[in-house]
């Protein structure tokens, strides 16, 4: 169970609530007929990929393929349509860093056997300060131990000060299609997870903040919440999965905890995760 919960914050995240965020679905944009490539756009996921992470590439190991995506600036409203999914995500995240407020929807277009569009919602709203905070934070994570190390017996000051508030990641949420043939698709590429549980998701939300630091290490606290499609008679129901991890993503090799306590809308009663223990 906790390595499930930890791969579905991975590939959610890299797929990458606490912001209020417009409520979507399919009809709030149709496929594209038209596509950009080369130009400015291209040229920084080009870098993006080589210095940082071939997002589609990384999407596709996790069994998302998304053929063209869609980014729906909302000031000024504007669309902006790609190949894959990645160049959206860049370009939401460099309107992003220039305002605090939401930039905008991403739609991943994906095929379902009979060759229909189907779009998946992306909700996502980057760690909040812009630049200098993003740029500090790396900083932080990327040296951890050392930067510890040296607040502690060099410089004399508090090491375990909390000098940044949120994930890296920011705050995440997906909306999947309605449509069984394109959940159909999702499943069967997907995990183990997405096999089991994704036919019976509509929405997928996730939000971290920090809440402690142990020996350099930040702790970060939140809830990743799965709404479950209403049943026959209306209703729908809800599972919030509160989280509790030491991660760092810039340090995935380091031994990490993730703990997670589930409480169901229906049934109100936390059901406790097995105790985690020092993950690889």
């Amino acid at each position: 169970m906790k390595m499930t919960m930890l791969l579905m914050i991975i590939s959610i995240a890299l797929g990458s609530v606490g912001q209020s965020f417009a409520s979507g679905s399919e009809e709030a944009v149709a496929a594209p007929t038209q596509l950009s490539v080369g130009g400015l756009d291209a040229f920084r996921y080009w870098i993006v990929k080589k210095l940082v992470v071939d997002i589609d590439q990384t999407l596709q190991e996790q069994g998302i393929n998304s053929s063209m995506c869609t980014f729906r600036q909302y000031q000024p409203t504007k669309d902006f349509s790609y190949r894959g999914v990645g160049p959206c995500l860049v370009k939401d995240f460099l309107i992003s860093m220039k305002s605090d407020k939401s930039a905008g929807t991403i739609y991943a277009w994906i095929k379902d056997h009979q060759g229909r569009l189907h779009p998946v919602e992306i909700q996502w709203r980057p760690p909040l300060g812009g630049w200098s905070h993003l740029i500090k934070q790396i900083i932080e994570m990327r040296l951890e131990r050392p930067l510890y190390w040296v607040r502690d017996h060099v410089w004399k000051m508090d090491p375990n000060k909390i000098r940044y508030n949120e994930f890296i990641l920011g705050d995440l949420k997906i909306i999947l299609p309605e449509d069984p043939e394109a959940l159909a698709v999702l499943a069967e590429k997907g995990g183990s997870w997405a096999k089991n549980y994704l036919s019976q998701l509509s929405e997928v939300s996730l939000s971290l903040k920090t809440s402690g630091i142990d020996q350099g290490k930040v702790i970060f606290s939140g809830d990743m919440v799965l709404t479950h499609r209403p049943s026959d008679d209306g209703n729908s129901q809800e599972a919030t999965v509160h989280l509790r991890t030491n991660i760092n993503v810039m340090l995935l090799k380091r031994p990490f905890f993730l703990q997670a306590k589930v409480r169901t809308s229906g049934a109100g009663v936390d059901v406790p995760v097995p105790a985690a223990e020092e993950l690889p």
